[in-house]
């Protein structure tokens, strides 16, 4: 099978998956995009929508322990797409696990203090 034909193939399966809001499904399929020499650049945007996706919901439903590894993960995998957006929601996501763990031993992110900044939208 033809590489260029299976690389698409995957991305068009986990495109399916976010858009029917199987987030999981999603991250695992963009990640074997990562694995390829020369990923689109559009996977790796999908690859941090997805994560974001599943980070929201993991704060909407109360989960801030997967949520802060989520983001540990995301920012492991998607290290240029990080934004400030990403490192204020660790820091909410810490603030909170600290108020019923105050021993918890996780740091921090530094904020840039760009005046302006670049476009973030959480999806």
């Amino acid at each position: 099978m033809d590489t260029s034909y299976k690389y698409w193939d995957i991305y068009n399966k986990a495109l399916d998956r976010y858009k029917s809001g199987k987030f999981e499904e999603a991250k695992e399929g963009f990640l074997k995009l990562t694995e390829y020499d020369s990923p689109s650049p559009s996977a790796h945007i999908m690859l941090m929508r997805t994560y974001r996706k599943i980070i929201g919901r993991l704060i909407e439903v109360g989960d801030y322990e997967k949520a802060l590894s989520t983001l540990d993960n995301y920012f492991q995998n998607c290290p240029n797409q990080v934004t400030d957006t990403d490192r204020k929601k660790y820091n909410q996501v810490i603030d909170t696990l600290s108020k019923s763990d105050p021993k918890l031993k996780a740091k921090k992110l530094n904020i840039s203090k760009r005046k302006t900044s670049t476009q973030s939208i959480w999806y």
